[in-house]
């Protein structure tokens, strides 16, 4: 099984949610498309469903935390 075909969880799709909602803030979308992309991410199953979402938004997919340019410096 993919990726795309795996269960979404609550926390995955308010995630999409926020961004989206930051998006509407950042005036890159209107409350039209927002309303639109926020009651099909809440209303997603799969990862499938969410990644679609965002996908022209910037910022996503979001780094990895196993990502050198996240990783805090201290110790």
């Amino acid at each position: 099984m993919g990726r795309e075909e795996m269960r979404a969880a609550d926390g995955d799709r308010e995630a999409v949610a926020e961004r989206l909602r930051a998006a509407l803030n950042e005036g890159r979308l209107d409350l039209a498309e927002f309303d639109e992309r926020l009651g099909r991410a809440y209303a997603a199953k799969t990862y499938g469903d969410l990644d679609g979402l965002l996908s022209d938004l910037p910022g996503w997919p979001p780094r990895s935390s196993n990502d050198s340019r996240c990783r805090s410096t201290e110790r």
